[in-house]
């Protein structure tokens, strides 16, 4: 008989001592679905046209005339919270005598190496969903042309989401493929005097939106599975792309409010706890970890998409 699964403490406190090891990729994901905790595998999201906040109706009232009703175009929606999870199994009559007085250190690399891959599936997965929540915007992001300045595209998608809605966006979010692209562009560059090797996120940032916006370089790399064991020279790819979003994350996020999308999860920890069990014949030991969640499309019209060309 298997061993019944447990909250390992020793390991779940070791995972939340190395948390900026896998914690950094999370972050990275929540900065374009923001994460609210709600506390159930399904329930209702509301799901919006953001240009509501901004009709200008007609308030005034007659003699014993009706209230005029503010114009309301949410949806409620109903979400199901996908589970999901990850383990690793430890050899008990192999990897651990072998490994002898330091047979603990074992348990350790694998449980860094389990909430790695964890947090790189969470990742990727929400940046495919966010990237098919809106389209590349048509004949932008040629970023090789030395005529085509980039933050003026950038700009103009600010203006679009600001058009279309009447918020402004307050979030650029670039693959590190693309920030190099902006920050070596000869038009970037002659904008900052004096400054091409000093181009940061915040200048940059703060030339485009007088310090309203924030421009945020995400990192995240990786490959399936198959590449661990596939064909030689096979490459980590970024899990955003050579893409650059400019969309509104709300403050303070719910699963009600207003923002481009959202990260729905049981428990915003995500990654609650490492738990262990044993095979049936007791010879090997599995590591796992679970986490559900949803990624939400609240108002597709306060994101603009540009993709590399």
């Amino acid at each position: 008989m298997p061993s019944p699964m447990v909250l390992d403490d020793t390991l779940t406190t070791y995972a939340q001592l190395i948390a900026p090891d896998w914690m950094a990729i999370l972050k990275e994901a929540h900065s374009v679905a923001p994460v609210v905790e709600v506390g159930t595998l399904a329930g209702k999201y509301m799901r919006f046209d953001s240009r509501q906040a901004f009709v200008i109706p007609d308030t005034r009232r007659g003699v014993g005339g009706e209230t005029q009703v503010a114009q309301w175009a949410g949806e409620l929606v109903p979400f199901i919270l996908d589970p999901n999870a990850l383990k690793i199994p430890i050899d008990l009559e192999i990897e651990v005598p072998l490994a002898g007085r330091t047979s603990d250190k074992i348990r350790e690399v694998k449980t860094r190496t389990l909430l790695c891959q964890s947090a790189n599936a969470f990742s990727a997965a929400t940046f495919r969903r966010v990237k098919a929540a809106v389209a590349a915007t048509a004949g932008k992001g040629k970023w090789s042309s030395a005529t085509v300045d980039p933050l003026d595209e950038i700009e103009e998608g600010i203006e679009a989401v600001e058009k279309r809605t009447g918020l402004t966006p307050n979030t650029v979010t670039v693959s590190k493929t693309m920030w190099r692209r902006i920050k070596k562009h000869p038009k970037v560059i002659a904008r900052f005097p004096g400054k091409s090797n000093a181009i940061t996120p915040q200048l940059v940032a703060e030339e485009i939106g007088d310090s309203d916006v924030r421009l945020e370089v995400v990192s995240g790399r990786g490959f399936e599975q198959s590449g661990l064991g596939g064909a030689a020279g096979a490459e980590t790819v970024p899990f955003l792309g050579d893409t650059c979003l400019v969309h509104y994350r709300d403050t303070m996020p719910s699963q009600y409010s207003p923002g481009f999308c959202a990260t729905l999860a049981y428990d915003s920890a995500m990654l609650e706890g490492v738990y262990s069990y044993t095979s049936p014949d007791g010879a090997v030991e599995f590591l796992r970890v679970k986490w559900a969640f949803d990624i939400v499309t609240q108002s597709a019209l306060l994101a603009y998409r540009i993709d590399l060309n």
